[in-house]
């Protein structure tokens, strides 16, 4: 079974500073070795970063497809369609995520699996309405709670930061999400602050579209870790979704975060990996 990560790596410096989180952590800790990742990288990232980068890690480096003309916003869909992303397996990352443990077999299931969004955003009304008018609703959309206030959303509403799919599916999926990708800004009106959320909102069409139901993984496979926790929890958290610019060199909790000794265990061992990094070789 070959299996390849992919990130997506944008001009400015936090992009470059999160990317190395994910290769140094997916290296020591996740498992990932340098022949599975592909960084894929718009046309404004540095040729030094990229050069160095891919001489300390061993990873290939390659453009984002779409050249000048890529659109951050859209940074799965685009990952998706390199043609040196072939894998039995598929994994998708945004760079702003960190591994403190492999990714289980678990998560290596026939089909595509993600996480429900965290907040319910958009919402099932929103859900109810775009796919209705499209003809995809069926007169009933399957709901689930969010799991940070328990607002009800579309069941394939997906947090972006980790998908994972077989070869078949995503062969199957690809020129579904682009065409709702491509058709969505005709289908909505909304203010510029939804454009980061176009390859969720268009990836959850395509489900719609293709009758796909996503395989919802639990939590600690993308833990939130830019929210405080409702409560404290046991959770022992497998990749961790920062959201953070890692300027000074370390994930940094939320007060809440003290009372879930998994996740303060999983950020020590992260941490103690981003330690070790000489960040100024890669002019960051």
């Amino acid at each position: 079974m070959t299996i390849r990560y992919s990130i997506a790596v944008d001009g400015p410096p936090r992009f470059g500073r999160q990317a190395l989180g994910w290769l140094a952590t997916g290296a020591a800790l996740g498992g990932v070795t340098a022949d599975q990742v592909l960084v894929q990288c718009t046309d404004v990232v540095p040729d030094t970063f990229r050069r160095t980068v891919g001489r300390v890690f061993g990873v290939e480096v390659t453009a984002l497809p779409g050249g000048a003309a890529s659109r951050g916003t859209l940074n799965k869909l685009s990952q998706l369609a390199h043609p040196a992303l072939d894998g039995d397996w598929v994994v998708l990352c945004d760079c702003d995520t960190v591994f403190a443990e492999p990714l289980p077999a678990s998560a290596f299931r026939s089909g595509i699996a993600a996480k429900l969004v965290d907040v319910g955003f958009p919402d099932l009304a929103f859900w109810t309405d775009l796919l209705g008018r499209l003809g995809l609703s069926n007169g009933q959309l399957e709901a689930r709670p969010a799991a940070n206030g328990g607002g009800l959303t579309y069941r394939n509403n997906c947090n972006g930061g980790l998908y994972v799919g077989d070869r078949a599916h995503w062969a199957r999926i690809a020129p579904a999400w682009r065409w709702a990708a491509d058709a969505l800004p005709t289908w909505i009106t909304a203010p510029p602050t939804w454009d980061h959320y176009f390859d969720q909102i268009a990836f959850g069409v395509a489900c719609a579209r293709l009758g796909l139901d996503v395989e919802l993984l639990p939590p600690r496979l993308n833990f939130p870790f830019h929210e405080d926790p409702p409560g404290p929890l046991e959770i022992q958290p497998i990749l961790l979704h920062h959201h953070q610019s890692l300027e000074s060199a370390q994930l940094h909790c939320r007060p809440g975060h003290a009372l879930c000794p998994g996740v303060l265990s999983a950020v020590r061992r992260v941490n103690r990996v981003l330690d070790q990094l000489d960040w100024e070789a890669f002019g960051l």
